[in-house]
């Protein structure tokens, strides 16, 4: 029967979460070349990596499962220059070879250079209401596993300071 001759790969989930997929080398070693896949990378990946990119903001839709979380994290680990000395990067890098030598060599080129900073790559925690809530917890936790400490000023950070304004000015006293 053919349940013998076809296996599942087990990192092959019905769901990805970009968040955690970002920490592990399996999605890039699991990147499969085509043409609509290496057409996408060329043009974000390039976009992206330029000084003065053309294009400021981008939106990727597709139905569910198309893979496009599976190519933004890709795109992630490459740019934030991530797992990208060992057998998961050139596996990458080989199969894209095999499509766009070209492109292949433009990202080697920008891994490899040290003048080109990583990407920072924050993925977004969507746990509160509020989107600005989001994206200050989100860069906050980021930063922390990077191992920089920062404090931002929050609405209460800034009531604070001026309950303390307050409490200095000689109208206060009276």
């Amino acid at each position: 029967p053919y349940i013998d001759l076809i296996r599942q790969e087990s990192e092959y989930n019905y769901s990805a979460n970009i968040q955690f997929d970002i920490e592990n080398d399996h999605k890039l070693a699991r990147f499969i070349p085509n043409e609509t896949t290496v057409d996408l990378l060329r043009e974000y990946f390039v976009d992206i990596s330029r000084t003065k990119p053309a294009h400021h903001a981008r939106i990727l839709y597709g139905s569910y499962g198309t893979g496009k979380s599976h190519f933004l994290t890709v795109l992630s680990l490459l740019l934030s220059k991530t797992f990208t000395n060992g057998v998961a990067y050139r596996t990458f890098s080989d199969r894209v070879r095999s499509y766009d030598p070209r492109l292949a060599a433009d990202i080697d080129t920008f891994v490899a250079d040290g003048k080109s900073k990583p990407f920072l790559v924050v993925p977004i925690v969507f746990d509160f209401e509020d989107f600005d809530r989001c994206i200050y917890f989100s860069l906050k936790k980021k930063l922390e596993q990077i191992g920089k400490k920062v404090s931002f000023k929050t609405f209460y950070d800034q009531a604070l300071a001026l309950i303390e304004q307050w409490k200095g000015s000689p109208e206060s006293k009276e």
